[in-house]
């Protein structure tokens, strides 16, 4: 379970709620990877909540066996950084940087804007990388 959201940001299950069942399921590990900041309209975690989640997942991870991963999924804004600073994106394990907002750019910007997150080095997972697009597969 790599990309989790829960209650604390736009998830429909707490963290433990999360945690147990991954477990339940069989699973070695769960990456935690709620919203960040930027995406206010996701309950985006704040620094202050960030800190409360990690203190939950410390707390919940001497009662289970599942391995608990501290992720993000970290928005790229329009200058290409990630939506937390270098001090809090270095203590994540995982990080998936995300667009959420296009800002109307035109592709030589939005290609500028992604190679520049690329180049960070936390960078590790592009979260929708189509943009959100979804379609028919042509043998439909």
């Amino acid at each position: 379970m790599i990309h989790c959201h829960t209650t604390y940001s736009d998830g429909k299950h707490s963290l433990e709620q999360m945690v147990t069942a991954a477990e339940s399921m069989g699973m070695k590990y769960i990456t935690i990877t709620d919203h960040s900041p930027t995406a206010f309209y996701a309950n985006g975690v704040t620094e202050d909540r960030l800190k409360r989640q990690w203190d939950e997942i410390d707390e919940l991870q001497e009662r289970v066996k599942i391995k608990i991963l501290r992720g993000t999924e970290s928005d790229i804004i329009q200058s290409g950084k990630l939506d937390y600073p270098d001090r809090i994106l270095e203590k994540f394990d995982v990080i998936v940087a995300s667009i959420h907002s296009r800002y109307k750019m035109d592709k030589a910007k939005m290609t500028e804007r992604i190679v520049t997150a690329m180049r960070q080095p936390v960078f590790k997972i592009w979260g929708h990388a189509l943009g959100r697009l979804v379609t028919t597969p042509a043998c439909i």
